[in-house]
């Protein structure tokens, strides 16, 4: 009877690593989907637990990052009627074309891109959010090895 107890307790436990693991290709799969929704409502899973969220956000991003994508995190808080609030933000930054796409845990924070030009503040782009997380989807599925073609040389430069 002690046997049954002591696996029955072995089989139920999980691991950190392995529930991290589990949780960031839950991630990776609602980034390559290129569902702006899916993604949201992942992130709304972790409403409770920000620093979670964090964690796994970065854990993501060492996975992704490359030359053309970068995935970084932020935690903020607001005051709402006296209640600090706590949320995360999540950042796909698109180096090729100098846009962010921000995706926030917060519903009362949609998401946005943002165009960041060189040595200038961030501008809020008319660049529709689904469309920036198709194009950071089709880059996350990418081998971080692997690079995209470089841009066009336009001919007129050259002359």
């Amino acid at each position: 009877m002690l046997n049954s107890t002591n696996s029955f307790s072995k089989q139920n436990q999980v691991t950190p690593i392995s529930s991290r693991a589990a949780t960031i290709e839950g991630l990776m799969q609602a980034i390559t989907s290129c569902d702006l929704a899916t993604l949201e409502a992942y992130f709304g899973q972790f409403n409770n637990e920000p620093d979670q969220l964090v964690r796994v956000i970065e854990g993501a991003g060492r996975v992704v990052n490359s030359q053309e994508l970068r995935i970084t995190v932020r935690k903020f808080s607001w005051k709402q009627r006296g209640i600090t609030s706590w949320g995360v933000v999540c950042e796909f930054n698109l180096v090729r074309t100098q846009r962010v796409l921000l995706v926030s845990s917060e519903k009362e924070f949609p998401s946005v891109v943002l165009h960041c030009a060189p040595s200038a503040a961030g501008v809020v782009s008319t660049d529709c959010p689904k469309l920036m997380l198709r194009q950071v989807g089709k880059i996350a599925i990418l081998p971080t090895y692997m690079g995209l073609p470089p841009l066009a040389f336009n001919a007129s430069f050259a002359s």
